[in-house]
């Protein structure tokens, strides 16, 4: 009897269940009257259907799309209501969802230029996205091929990303003013229209103008761009949607002050029987809900075609991670994309946590195709022309624990095939090939902050370096990236397979690199990298960057292509380390403003240029993220500054014991007649300063020469800077001679327990016989 319930109660579960999983048809030529329950009662609109899925009980619904074509009126925007929804097609390129409405009503202008009114819903719109047959136009663009170079000068250090950034902050008008070449802008350039897109290493910005002063060669933008125009030294940029870059058929622009759209039809197109698609909204659908509904959870979304998103008038950011998505899941989780093409739109095709992307083909987006966080399987999809609108987009971004991201190919891309990170993230059986088209400093895999990640099996070809800047690789791992694996992988014609840069206790194990010439391998500032089982073909002179970051060196073979038939090495051509035996000098700038001690770094207060900290006591490179240094003087002073960045600020020690807290060690000589006096100063982060007593070593009036100094230091969670000014007649100089005194200086450095020097010493860190040697000379500059 009890069995008899229990089937009894499990039948009637599952009819319920049934009855709550509701189907709805719709065909666009179907009609919202109606109940969509039935292939041949279809409902008209997706946005129909969605409402009434929401009007049945709980329960996994379906919605399916007949072939044909759906125009969304406004971005469809899903919520809690909608947990659990399938929206099926008929196929990719079957079925096909627009973002967008068409654009009628075409007036010839010119032999060349048509234009259509913009329609009163569209009147006040700046969209940056245009379809011609399905297919995303090209914008105005000029000049038409390259780039214009600006005259504007940026001479900051950059710090790295695990410094912060730049020694100093950019002012604002460092940001939003840029200086261009005589003749290169328009004198009446239609600022309102206009777009500059300013270059920078591995992105750029897009900026709108607020003004043109062209008798001072000036532009102002209205906002700041992600870094200020001549920063890197980088001085490329073009300007969009103007009639000045309506140079050749295809292209388009959008004029806002006549409202109008602008087109020059290709020879093999009539204006009045292609279809032209204006976007209406940035995403297509959205899963984030409401401020008043929560996101919807579990969403599948299959075998069909989005087009026509917009892009939005705003800086995408480091790999384009702040644009939104055509599907847009920020506030959702768990969103299933499968046997889907999204195209001809200008953000992300997908975006998202905890993504399930298969099978899908993403292209031809101004934006790039899958930016995921969480717990994600990317696998099998097709990714290519992306960044059309911003070359700042990778194919692939994300991060999160335990992602896979598999058997995807991806090509013709602006920046990097894929820029990812996480933990115990799995890359592997990619096919990646012509990537880094735009950018400086990048690669087909692109690894930062990486734990413990696994790159395996993958096929990277035909990447060329393009124009002078950091970098073009096929697997690189960057700042952070600890005790990731990079195994059995392929790279062909790739002259810079591997770049490995600040990272920890990584291997490069069993994989094949192939090309002409010659080959670099790279290991920046790294530590613990392991390198074993690899082969190297080429056919010209191997170039190893930073040999004292291999510390497991075993297996590899290099097979050298000459005329005379080749060689094989079992290991690289290493140069014989010699330590210098003499002081190391630098040449004190000299400034006419004193700079403010206390630990900041403001506009103008110290100038440009200065010297790395980059030797530890035996004159080896120092591993890890960079510390700098700047040396100025003027007629009273001289001054230091030095930067100490942390890759882990967490480890950081920061009390005042030399040796086991950060700090920082200015060794120095005082002269007084004919008698020379050492001094050693230790500075820590709490703005302490103290002098080092070094029997035999240090001078008894130390202390004394100390009180006169003035020291400060500032800690923020991505380095610390210390400042002093260091009396010249204390040091017994003369301003009106030229002098040279002896220094040097030492960081202890807590996280990673180094010692970084000016100048090795071989010895002590205070031992001057091979330290600095600072030269001031007041005659000039004042």
């Amino acid at each position: 009897m009890r069995s008899s319930i229990t089937y009894a109660s499990l039948i009637v579960l599952i009819t319920i269940s049934a009855v709550h999983a509701a189907v709805f048809y719709v065909n666009p030529t179907g009609d919202d009257n109606r109940r969509g329950l039935t292939t041949d009662m279809p409902l008209a609109t997706l946005e129909r259907a969605v409402s009434l899925c929401r009007a049945q009980p709980n329960g996994t619904h379906e919605i399916v799309l007949s072939e044909g074509r759906y125009f969304l009126k406004e971005m469809l925007t899903l919520d809690q209501r909608d947990q659990g929804l399938v929206i099926r097609g008929a196929g990719a390129g079957k079925t096909v969802i627009y973002a967008g409405r068409h654009l009628t009503g075409w007036v010839k202008k010119t032999d060349k230029l048509w234009y259509a009114d913009l329609p009163s819903e569209l009147a006040n719109a700046s969209f940056r996205v245009l379809l011609a047959n399905d297919r995303i136009l090209p914008r105005a663009r000029f000049p038409e091929k390259g780039y214009l170079q600006h005259e504007s000068r940026f001479p900051v250090r950059w710090m790295s990303s695990a410094g912060g950034g730049w020694e100093r902050p950019p002012t604002n008008d460092e940001y939003t003013r840029m200086i261009y070449h005589a003749g290169d802008i328009p004198t009446d350039l239609r600022i309102e229209n206009a777009e500059i897109t300013i270059c920078h290493m591995w992105d750029q910005s897009t900026l709108l103008i607020a003004a043109h002063n062209s008798a001072s060669r000036q532009i102002t933008f209205q906002d700041r761009g992600a870094h200020p125009p001549g920063a890197f030294g980088k001085h490329d940029y073009v300007i969009w949607n103007t009639r000045e870059g309506m140079t050749k058929p295809g292209q388009w622009y959008l004029d806002k002050v006549e409202k109008r759209v602008y087109y020059y039809p290709r020879s093999d197109e009539n204006i009045e029987s292609i279809t032209i698609i204006a976007p209406i909204s940035v995403t297509a659908i959205s899963l984030d809900g409401s401020k008043e509904r929560s996101g919807a959870h579990n969403v599948t979304i299959r075998d069909l075609s989005i087009m026509a998103g917009d892009a939005p008038m705003t800086l995408a950011g480091f790999g384009g991670s702040k644009w939104p998505g055509v599907i847009n899941a920020n506030k959702a989780a768990k969103t299933t994309v499968e046997r889907v093409e999204i195209a001809n739109s200008g953000v992300w095709a997908v975006r998202g946590a905890d993504l399930q992307i298969k099978s899908s083909h993403l292209h031809h987006l101004g934006g790039g195709a899958i930016k995921y966080w969480g717990t994600a399987l990317i696998e099998g999809n097709h990714i290519h022309d992306i960044g059309l609108v911003s070359a700042n987009f990778v194919g692939i971004n994300g991060g999160g624990k335990s992602s896979v991201v598999r058997r995807n190919i991806i090509h013709d891309t602006p920046y990097s095939g894929m820029a990812v990170g996480g933990e115990d993230t799995l890359i592997e059986e990619n096919v990646i090939f012509r990537c880094m088209q735009v950018h400086y400093d990048g690669a087909a895999i692109y690894m930062g902050a990486g734990q413990r990640c696994m790159i395996r099996r993958n096929i990277v070809r035909d990447m060329i370096q393009k124009g002078s800047g950091y970098g073009v690789s096929a697997y690189y791992l960057d700042e952070k990236c600890q005790e990731c694996v990079v195994a059995e992988n392929i790279a062909i014609n790739v002259p810079h397979p591997t770049q490995n840069h600040m990272t920890l206790n990584c291997e490069l194990r069993d994989n094949l690199f192939i090309c002409e010439g010659d080959m670099k391998l790279a290991f920046p500032r790294c530590s613990g990298h392991k390198v074993s089982g690899n082969k190297f073909h080429l056919s010209g002179k191997i170039n190893l960057i930073e040999a004292d970051a291999v510390t497991e060196w075993q297996n590899n073979l290099f097979y050298i292509i000459n005329a005379d038939g080749g060689q094989v090495l079992t290991d690289f051509p290493r140069s014989e380390f010699t330590p210098r035996e003499k002081p190391r000098y630098f040449n004190a700038a000299i400034i006419k403003k004193a700079p403010i001690i206390n630990g900041q770094l403001d506009h103008d207060e110290w100038p440009a240029g200065g010297t790395s900290l980059a030797e530890r006591p035996t004159q080896r490179s120092v591993r890890g993220a960079p510390i700098s240094a700047k040396l100025v003087a003027d007629n009273t002073h001289l001054y230091l500054l030095v930067n100490v960045v942390a890759m882990f600020s967490k480890q950081r020690r920061t009390g005042a014991k030399w040796g086991h807290d950060e700090g920082v060690e200015l060794t120095i000589e005082q002269k007084i007649g004919d008698e020379s006096h050492l001094h050693v100063l230790r500075g820590f982060t709490d703005g302490s300063l103290r002098p080092a007593e070094i029997p035999g070593v240090t001078s008894p009036n130390s202390p004394a020469f100390t009180r006169n100094i003035r020291y400060a230091a500032d800690m923020t969670d991505k380095l610390w800077r210390s400042e002093w000014a260091v009396p010249l007649k204390d040091l017994g100089i003369d301003p009106s001679k030229k002098s040279t005194i002896a220094f040097n200086l030492t960081i202890y450095r807590s996280e990673d327990d180094v010692y970084a020097q000016f100048a090795g010493t071989l010895g002590e860190t205070w031992d001057l016989t091979r330290g600095g040697r600072v030269n001031i000379d007041l005659s000039k500059g004042l």
